[in-house]
């Protein structure tokens, strides 16, 4: 291409940002020096060094500065073209007057030859021609992902488009321009001749350039924002200067350093009562941990009280001290418990022996009512309302919940996170900028909260992810309280997979009831660990009562008259609700919680049933209390009551509703003499024998459906005429899980007909959800580019 009739023409006319006044237009070679200078700086921020360290690696590039500074000049270059300069006419004038031909360019012809697909073009042309070798087809693929990606949707690597042929053929000087501004950043970078020929052989697969799009998403961000780089500068401007103030302005937050994890400090890393000591099963988690030669999945199955969390945040402490990382994801099921467990990791950060600030984000639809989130915004000390216990304000990180981290997008770019699990979840969701959820989850510790509530077209996106997080060798520890092991299996093998490169296709479960348990595995290896459960057995009378809502309420009311704090938990809002009527002016201290209450009122519910029934509610729970709620009470709130009623459900969850029975050892008289022994009552079905099949009210087998529920049914009534009437925990835990859900189950040959519609309905249904989640689910880590991560273009807020 002769290029000598336009060495003339300017390469400084281009506008790359445009706002109001006076100063309003940036020039396109200021704004690639701001973001190629910025780049590295927010790299050193969001990802650890030791994660910089294995990414460069992975990339086969010698130094990987070198590659994000190249990657925040390239990424814009395709501004300097006809369809970019056209959307002001004004400062398209301008560029026109300095030599640059005209060209007809639509509405149509914009939207279809954006400027991320530009340059992603231009670039591949820049390499194929600067290069002293051939680059290799990968890395110039690689090359056209991650710049064409860099607004979040990734163009497929097609043919070019007819009207940037056009444009090459009949207007050379633009495309000249692009190439000599690639030129220019080649020089102001530094890059040699060598860099080139390493740009263009880059062995870098989808997972890098995911994170490395990341980093030029998040870069750009900080560069494009006003206020860390004015539009009002010239060729006067001193860019080191300019440069310096950027950096400073940023304002991206300190990360968390882990500490040494020291039994003698135990009580008052956790803010626990004075002289509490680690459990065996807290002690065997962290020996795990430390055994395991590199990053794994630690899946504790544990009663509900049994210490989970603690044990995961001291094991997120060891890994992430040996592996180098500086963050935490604590993912939940719900709202609800994503606050309460908020306010136990402040007071477990607090509790660092590191200083300086951490930036620290709660993740979730309603943060805004949250006070602990709050207060992180002026700076103040949280108080944990949920779980209370003495903390030393004084001591530790400051956790901050800086301004830019509470985007929508950015959140889990904070160093901790916490929130609900669809967080996470969304990271396996084909929607516009997932990368920045990878890029967050990268340099973290992810912990995984109660994974038994995932359904099945949850599923779907956990299973994936957690390939994706095997490939990426991040650390996860899953908790629950019981797990079917087809559930187990399947979280496990999906992380050997990606662990190993597709090397391990599933992992081998070692069968055994015994309970507490907990098992792992790194992709190479895997085991489970049987710790001993300690003095925490419990022992609580179950009994069916036969009916709906009438008889329900009437047993309620006869109950509640000898007092103490009774839970009645139904499976809908609406059954709630009318429970609550038949109770209303019956008994004392009435109480209804709900989901659909305004997040505020909902909230305040909350911290008041936690004051009274939680931890430290010994002297406030009074004469009698009855809480009528939905299954929001099941999991995360630190609640204990004296005896339950719930609707029938899978045996999983009524074991874990179980765990809201007698869950703290509270003095002698607390509890009135006829619930001084745990009773759970299941409701919501009708009489049922051997030759008669239970029925179940319409809106509860819309919740859990038929054969869960029958399965459930059979096995605890098979369980209680074995155990006298009881369900011991956590000796009978894991038998009565793998009982309900062995695909071989027994039942009763009257039962025929309904348990096999039953069946069929619910093979239906699980094949349903799992198709359809498969539609919008990413594709394996092995499987096809990063184009294949926006063929469907949603929104993770769907």
């Amino acid at each position: 291409m002769e290029n000598n009739a336009q060495d003339g023409l300017s390469l400084d006319v281009f506008w790359a940002k445009f706002g109001n006044g006076e100063n309003g237009a940036l020039s396109l070679r200021q704004h690639l020096t701001d973001v190629s200078g910025v780049i590295v700086p927010v790299s050193r921020v969001l990802l650890s060094e030791s994660r910089r360290t294995e990414l460069g690696e992975r990339c086969g590039a010698t130094d990987l500065d070198t590659v994000l500074r190249f990657a925040g000049w390239a990424h814009d270059v395709g501004k300097a073209s006809p369809f970019f300069q056209a959307k002001v006419p004004s400062l398209h004038e301008h560029v026109l007057q300095h030599g640059y031909s005209a060209m007809t360019v639509s509405n149509t012809d914009m939207r279809a030859l954006p400027h991320s697909l530009i340059s992603a073009y231009t670039v591949q042309e820049w390499l194929k021609t600067r290069c002293t070798r051939r680059p290799a087809l990968s890395a110039l693929n690689g090359w056209f992902e991650v710049l064409g990606g860099h607004h979040g949707i990734f163009p497929p690597v097609w043919q070019k488009p007819d009207g940037l042929v056009s444009e090459i053929s009949e207007h050379p000087e633009w495309l000249d321009a692009r190439l000599r501004l690639l030129d220019a950043g080649a020089e102001h970078l530094g890059i040699t001749a060598a860099d080139i020929d390493g740009l263009g052989r880059l062995t870098w697969s989808v997972p890098e350039q995911a994170v490395v799009t990341g980093l030029l998403i998040a870069a750009d961000w900080v560069g494009s924002n006003e206020n860390n780089f004015p539009y009002d500068c010239d060729a006067t401007t001193d860019q080191e200067q300019r440069a310096a103030d950027g950096r400073a302005a940023m304002d991206l937050g300190g990360r968390w350093i882990p500490s040494p994890v020291d039994p003698a400090g135990f009580a008052a890393r956790f803010g626990l009562p004075t002289g509490a000591v680690m459990r065996p099963v807290q002690r065997a988690v962290v020996e795990t941990a430390r055994s395991i030669d590199g990053p794994g999945l630690i899946l504790v199955e544990d009663a509900t009280g049994g210490g989970k969390t603690e044990a995961a945040l001291m094991a997120a402490d060891v890994w992430a001290d040996r592996l180098g990382l500086d963050g935490i994801y604590f993912g939940q099921p719900t709202r609800v418990t994503s606050d309460a467990m908020f306010s136990r990791v402040m007071t477990w950060l607090k509790g660092e022996v590191s200083g300086g600030e951490v930036s620290t984000v709660l993740a979730h639809g309603k943060a805004e009512f949250n006070d602990d989130y709050r207060s992180l915004f002026w700076n103040s000390a949280p108080a944990n309302v949920y779980d209370t216990g003495n903390v030393d304000v004084d001591r530790g990180p400051s956790p901050e919940a800086n301004a830019w981290f509470r985007g929508r997008k950015t959140g889990m770019l904070a160093s901790v996170v916490v929130g609900t699990i669809d967080q996470l979840l969304f990271a396996a969701l084909r929607s516009r900028h997932v990368v920045l959820r990878h890029l967050g989850l990268v340099g973290k510790v992810v912990i995984l909260d109660e994974v038994h509530a995932a359904d099945d077209f949850m599923s779907v996106y956990l299973v994936r992810i957690l390939e994706w997080l095997g490939m990426y060798g991040v650390p996860v520890i899953a908790l629950s309280a019981t797990l079917p092991p087809e559930r187990k299996s399947a979280l496990l093998s999906a992380y050997a997979r990606g662990a190993t490169d597709y090397g391990t296709e599933e992992v081998e479960l070692e069968e055994t009831d015994d309970y507490p348990r907990i098992t792992w595995t790194d992709g190479a290896a895997s085991g489970t660990v049987t710790p001993d459960p300690g003095d925490r057995s419990r022992s609580t009378h179950v009994e069916f009562l036969p009916g709906d809502l009438e008889e329900t309420a009437a047993a309620i009311i006869d109950a509640a008259e000898t007092g103490g704090c009774i839970a009645a938990i139904c499976n809908t809002v609406t059954r709630a609700q009318r429970l609550f009527e038949l109770l209303d002016g019956r008994v004392e201290g009435l109480t209804l919680l709900h989901s659909r209450f305004l997040a505020d009122h909902r909230a305040s519910l909350e911290t008041e049933l936690v004051d009274v029934l939680g931890r430290n509610g010994e002297g406030a729970r009074g004469r009698g209390r009855v809480v009528v709620s939905t299954q929001i009470i099941e999991q995360g709130l630190d609640l204990d009551f004296d005896l339950m009623y719930s609707d029938i459900a899978p045996v999983d969850l009524l074991i874990q509703r179980m765990g809201r029975l007698h869950r703290h050892d509270f003095a002698p008289g607390v509890r009135p003499a006829d619930k001084a022994e745990a009773r759970f009552v299941i409701t919501g079905c009708n009489e049922f024998d051997s030759t008669t099949a239970p029925e179940f009210p319409r809106g509860i087998e819309a919740v859990y459906r038929r054969s869960r529920l029958l399965r459930a049914v059979w096995t605890l009534r098979g369980h209680l005429g074995t155990h006298g009437g009881t369900v011991e925990s956590p000796k009978d835990v894991a038998a009565l899980v793998s009982a309900a859900y062995d695909e071989a189950m027994d039942h009763p040959a009257a039962w025929e007909t309904v348990w096999q519609d039953a069946e069929a309905g619910e093979r239906k249904y699980r094949t349903r959800q799992q198709e359809e989640a498969g539609r919008f689910c990413l594709p394996d880590p092995e499987s096809g580019s990063l184009s294949d991560w926006t063929t469907v273009v949603t929104s993770d807020t769907e």
